[in-house]
């Protein structure tokens, strides 16, 4: 994974530094955060003088042939979904696998139509809930152990091109 790996270390070792050093972490879901600083994670209430949200959530590109060319041409890559709205009717592919993944799939859930999760890895990764089974009716699909190795379309996405890394074998998804 090279510099994702390198990441994923760095915040281990910061992680391992907390604990050693005392600091309270409270790994859970934050339901609320007061004006005055109070916290409620997990139905538990926390007070800190310093609060820090490591929520995963950091957009990071996905390193997937033609990625920044599109997005920087507003050319259909998204990084965050801050008005689901705009996918109204569309098709989505959301590449990922974890609580991020998921919260942009519950996000635009009966409003694109139809969304595809692509996850390297043969299980999904998540803390929080848990995707919903693949409708019948194919308004969302996910596949694992699959990745996508190419975005299709000249100025923007038309779709992508999908590798099975098991087999090794292609095909495109409009």
């Amino acid at each position: 994974y090279g510099e994702l790996g390198k990441i994923l270390s760095c915040a281990q070792s910061l992680v391992d530094f907390a604990r050693r050093a005392g600091v309270d972490l409270a790994e859970k879901r934050v339901e609320e955060i007061s004006r005055d600083g109070e916290i409620l994670a997990g139905g538990v209430k926390y007070r800190g003088k310093v609060v820090i949200l490591a929520n995963g959530s950091t957009a990071a590109e996905a390193g997937i042939p033609r990625e920044m060319e599109l997005a920087d041409h507003d050319g259909g890559i998204f990084y965050k979904i801050p008005d689901p709205s705009r996918f109204r009717g569309k098709r989505v592919i959301i590449v990922g696998g974890g609580d991020t993944a998921l919260s942009h799939l519950q996000r635009l859930r009966g409003i694109a139509s139809r969304i595809t999760l692509v996850h390297r890895q043969k299980t999904l990764r998540f803390e929080y809930g848990a995707p919903e089974k693949p409708d019948e009716d194919g308004e969302v699909g996910i596949l694992l152990g699959t990745a996508v190795d190419t975005i299709l379309g000249d100025d923007r996405v038309m779709g992508v091109r999908l590798k099975d890394l098991a087999s090794g074998k292609t095909r495109d998804l409009p």
